[in-house]
């Protein structure tokens, strides 16, 4: 009986053991089954990772790309801006040395403006003088010297009048017409012409 015993307790072990072993490997196989779980989404994560990490280094390269596209557009831009000012400021004198000419050109047209009014005033005092002393000569029963030296001197009066006003100068700058161009010296050697024949014997 005792040794039934002892073998009874002994297969009671061997077969704890074997369970405990089996129960090892059973463990060992889902530490084993867990572990290439765990390394598969590893590999997984690893992967999404890289994927991830090339995605965002493309993303670096296109927006460096962009960066550089934008410097470009911002250097344009500011050349540009920079042609625009010096352009305007170009139009900006052209516009002051525009404005100073016609300033200039009105103030040379007044002038000549005066001077024709000037040169019809004198021109107009001289005929006067003129019809003055051809109305005195037609008047002339007789000729006196008396009456001829007064008649000189106012053909002196006359002739001092257009040489002081220098009418020719003055018709020069105001574009007289035709007629006044010729008159001019008429006036100045009329009177003499006229004298000569009067006190001619």
């Amino acid at each position: 009986m005792g040794k039934l015993r002892e073998i009874e307790d002994e297969i009671a072990l061997a077969e704890d053991t074997t369970r405990e072993a089996e129960n090892a490997i059973g463990n060992a196989r889902n530490d084993a089954k867990m572990a290439e779980e765990i390394a598969v989404q590893a590999e997984k994560e690893a992967k999404s990772i890289s994927e991830k990490a090339d995605g965002l280094r493309n993303q670096t390269v296109e927006a460096r790309k962009i960066a550089e596209e934008l410097k470009s557009d911002a250097d344009q831009f500011f050349n540009d801006i920079i042609e625009t000012g010096t352009t305007l400021e170009d139009y900006r004198r052209q516009a002051s040395t525009d404005k100073a000419h016609a300033s200039e050109a009105v103030q040379k047209a007044k002038l000549a403006e005066n001077d024709a009014e000037k040169a019809n005033k004198t021109l107009s005092e001289a005929q006067d003088s003129l019809k003055r002393i051809i109305d005195q000569l037609n008047s002339l029963d007789d000729v006196n010297n008396e009456e001829l030296d007064e008649l000189e001197k106012q053909l002196d009066k006359a002739e001092e009048l257009l040489e002081t006003a220098d009418l020719d100068k003055q018709v020069g700058h105001s574009f007289p017409p035709v007629w006044y161009i010729f008159l001019c010296p008429l006036l100045k050697i009329f009177p003499f012409v006229v004298l000569r024949i009067l006190k001619s014997p």
